[in-house]
């Protein structure tokens, strides 16, 4: 019976400790300034920059040059011929030559042989051009006669010798004045086509051989 008792019971089990209650929360100091305005949205990233962009754009070639300016590193003082003129002026000066020529070469008055002569030609023929008048005869009656002249009008013919000789002029003047008046530019040290440094123009005046036995008056240039 002891036993039993003794196995049947058993000893309570001691009390365990109160746990301690969690502190209070901290109070929330307030901030001693304003508080910042929020921060702007970042820009947005520049698009990608294309090879065109970055290409290498070479300085221009020829310069304009202004006489008592420094010369630009990388370009030198070069004279040319006035393109212009040099081509315009042989132009204009040998459209009306030649149809001078082909008058010469069929008229039938002595005076059309000085349009073989360049320039001076057409001025020439103009003044020894006279009036073209023809004398008739005429009987009237037994033992009477009745003279007149008749004239010709050639003011076209005189206005185009004297259109003629102004455009040989101004057609010789040009060409002259293109060679002998050039240009001053400034010329990349590196581009591909160069002049000359210098004006190396000359001409001259001089009587030459025109056709087989005409004479006339020639321009001869070097440059």
């Amino acid at each position: 019976m002891s036993r039993a008792q003794g196995a049947g019971s058993t000893p309570a089990p001691a009390p365990t400790a109160a746990q301690p209650a969690p502190p209070p929360p901290a109070a929330v100091q307030p901030y001693p300034y304003p508080y910042p305005p929020p921060a702007a949205p970042a820009p947005a990233p520049p698009p990608a920059a294309s090879n065109e962009q970055w290409r290498y754009v070479p300085p221009p070639a020829e310069l304009r040059y202004v006489e008592g300016r420094p010369i630009p590193a990388g370009y030198h003082h070069e004279t040319r011929a006035r393109r212009g003129l040099v081509i315009a002026g042989p132009i204009v000066f040998g459209v009306p030559y030649v149809l001078s020529m082909s008058v010469a070469a069929s008229s039938r008055y002595s005076a059309d042989r000085w349009l073989y002569a360049p320039v001076v030609g057409p001025f020439i023929d103009l003044a020894q051009r006279g009036d073209d008048c023809t004398r008739n005869t005429v009987v009237t009656g037994p033992g009477m006669t009745s003279t007149y002249e008749t004239c010709t009008e050639d003011s076209s013919t005189r206005f185009f010798l004297m259109f003629d000789g102004l455009m040989q002029t101004a057609g010789a003047t040009m060409f002259i004045l293109g060679l002998a008046l050039p240009q001053h530019i400034l010329v990349r040290d590196d581009a591909p086509f160069t002049g000359s440094s210098g004006s190396k123009f000359s001409w001259a005046v001089a009587p030459q051989r025109v056709g087989p036995t005409g004479y006339g008056v020639g321009l001869n240039g070097t440059f």
